[in-house]
């Protein structure tokens, strides 16, 4: 199917508006055609089965965001820092947390545990994104120490989505900064040790 095509944006945008409203569990062919006007036949003639549409439309939501990340990151060619804070500007977008289908993205979570598919998704997404996070620190830090703040950074991510999304213990602005002081104590560790 054409990814470009009016239908095949309107079914990935009515599966993860259906997935965010109502829970993968309650997801039909027949709630995602309706809500895309369509009939179910076409979910079938073009993906096969449900499940190919809901990996299509994972699969379109972290290429969005992988693609975002790429293109803030363009911006600093020759500052990792810069690179690593913008790379964490977009993890936390408002726009992303704040949307309507914003449950999208822990139902991803919850799905790549018990389907391999997603699961194998997911975990491409998080290897790009910590490869990364990690050879930006690897600019300004040793092998270790590069390793030990790419898994602080991703942990902020991890954790940060669940205080703001799930437990709304956290706010955009408190993710934001806590990554940028990691950032900048990396940055600062580092400079000390080559001064020492």
């Amino acid at each position: 199917m054409n990814k470009e095509g009016t239908l095949y944006k309107k079914l990935i945008d009515a599966t993860l508006s259906e997935i965010s409203e109502n829970g993968i569990e309650m997801l039909t062919a027949k709630k995602i055609s309706e809500r895309a006007n369509t009939s179910t036949g076409i979910i079938y003639h073009h993906f096969g089965t449900k499940e190919e549409l809901v990996l299509a439309t994972y699969t379109e939501l972290t290429s969005d965001l992988k693609n975002r990340i790429d293109k803030v990151r363009k911006k600093y060619p020759k500052d990792p820092v810069k690179r690593l804070k913008e790379t964490m500007l977009v993890s936390f977008d408002k726009d992303l947390i704040n949307n309507d289908n914003k449950s999208g993205w822990t139902q991803l979570w919850a799905s790549s545990v018990c389907d391999e598919k997603i699961n194998k998704l997911v975990e491409s997404y998080y290897e790009s994104l910590y490869s990364v996070i990690k050879s930006d620190l690897l600019e300004f830090c040793d092998e270790t120490s590069a390793r030990e703040y790419s898994l602080s950074l991703m942990s902020m991510i991890h954790g940060y989505w669940i205080e703001i999304m799930i437990a709304k213990n956290a706010t955009v602005e408190e993710a934001i900064k806590a990554s940028n002081k990691c950032i900048d104590n990396a940055s600062k560790v580092q400079h000390l040790k080559s001064i020492i």
